[in-house]
């Protein structure tokens, strides 16, 4: 699954994948400058965890879900 957020014409995103064995998940970001990260979680419990890190960050500085026109501010 991808999500992405804009903000003020700028983009960033974060895409969540299962890993290829099958063994956990992986969670690559897209940062608005070019930069990517890839993290992996054994556990669906932290991943999720780390999605509501990622998200609770972004809409604190002003970050808006792509299509949904609202923002945090």
């Amino acid at each position: 699954m991808l999500w992405t957020y804009n903000r003020a014409g700028r983009q960033t995103s974060y895409e969540v994948c299962q890993t290829a064995d099958g063994s956990g998940y992986e969670l690559k970001r897209r940062y608005e400058d070019g930069r990517e990260d890839l993290e992996r979680f054994n556990t669906l419990e932290e991943l999720n965890q780390r999605i509501q890190t990622i998200e609770q960050e972004l809409l604190t500085d002003g970050w808006s879900l792509a299509g949904t026109g609202t923002s945090n501010r």
